[in-house]
């Protein structure tokens, strides 16, 4: 969903707060309460405000998200859900009274083993908006589900965040019997989802699908997404995920790409077409972005691919290089030394320039 201050309300804002725990999902942790808050913040593509503006006006805000994210309750505590979306609210409204923008989101993000809550600012200028062109027409069907394997997928997601958020960390499973595992299934409360998810899901492809492709419900095509990780087929897996690449849902794309990803990273990817993630790397979203850089990196060794990105997207690669955001700073670090062959430091960003340059000329 692409958020505008025109449309933006507060409603909209706690809704997309829940949405931001499912998007963050493996990355979004707890850390001991009353420990040290750090926190860094990044703005993504624009020059019509400073950063360090925008950290001097917002600096209660920025410390209001970082000391909800590190409590010992965060986001599970509803008083402090409420004031995560008030500060968030207030950032995006106030960042859109400053500058021309089609596009402004917030993504803090809170790694396992680190107390410092990393926060990007991802804004679109409104002579940049071709950047919201990419997506599909949001679907307006409403596709039955016969064996109610979408609500059995939610209540398993329900267990599995409940777990999350009493044991303060995400699990740590043993095995994973599909191409993607969320939680995994060694939790007893847990357990009997696999073969509910083995049996039904191949039975239901089709219509799983058919929900992927065409269902209004945003979380319906979401958990899809999920599920289908489940069939039996790695190409028909990959083949069916990659239209819904441009989902209209910041959700489903994520979870798309997150399947994706992992599916890649054992076995062929010759027959992928690259341009969809090309383009993914240019999403607004940086949960979007991190997903893409996922994938890229599964694709960037094969020669042809790595030659490809190289011309394609190495400037994109050098933005998020740039940043502190882990999750797209260490993911470009890696596909930049991929495609390069260089070992230049993570931080040495004329060396990598220098590199960008040469093979651009």
């Amino acid at each position: 969903m692409i958020i505008t201050f025109k449309s933006f309300n507060k409603q909209l804002m706690y809704r997309k707060t829940l949405r931001f725990i499912l998007i963050s999902l493996g990355f979004l942790f707890f850390s001991e309460a009353n420990a040290a808050v750090q926190l860094t913040v990044d703005i993504y593509r624009t020059k019509q405000v400073s950063l360090n503006i925008i950290k001097k006006e917002f600096r209660s805000e920025f410390k209001n998200i970082a000391d909800i994210l590190s409590s010992s309750d965060g986001l599970a505590n509803p008083k402090n859900l409420s004031r995560f979306a008030e500060a968030n609210l207030r950032i995006i409204s106030g960042i859109n009274k400053m500058g021309d923008f089609a596009y402004v989101q917030i993504s803090p993000i809170m790694y396992p083993n680190d107390k410092i809550i990393h926060i990007t600012i991802d804004v679109v200028d409104r002579k940049d908006e071709k950047r919201l062109s990419y997506f599909l027409k949001k679907p307006n069907q409403n596709v039955s589900d016969p064996d109610h394997i979408i609500d059995k997928w939610m209540d398993y997601q329900k267990i599995g965040f409940s777990s999350v958020f009493k044991e303060k960390k995400f699990p740590q499973y043993k095995s994973c019997p599909a191409y993607h595992c969320l939680f995994g299934f060694d939790n007893p409360k847990l357990k009997k989802y696999e073969k509910i998810f083995t049996d039904l899901v191949p039975k239901n492809q089709t219509t799983l699908i058919e929900i992927l492709r065409n269902d209004k419900d945003e979380n319906k095509r979401a958990a899809a997404s999920y599920l289908l990780a489940h069939i039996r087929n790695r190409d028909l897996l990959i083949d069916t995920l990659i239209p819904s690449i441009m989902d209209s849902s910041e959700i489903v794309r994520n979870n798309v790409m997150r399947v994706l990803g992992m599916t890649l990273q054992n076995g062929s990817s010759e027959s992928f077409p690259i341009d969809y993630v090309i383009k993914a790397l240019d999403f607004p979203a940086t949960t979007d972005r991190n997903k893409a850089m996922l994938i890229m990196l599964a694709l960037s060794k094969n020669p042809v691919n790595s030659n490809y990105i190289i011309h394609q997207s190495s400037n994109e690669l050098l933005d998020e290089l740039r940043l502190l955001q882990p999750n797209v700073h260490k993911l470009s670090y890696s596909i930049l030394k991929q495609i390069s062959g260089k070992s230049y430091q993570e931080r040495d960003y004329l060396a990598w320039n220098s590199w960008v340059n040469q093979i651009q000329t």
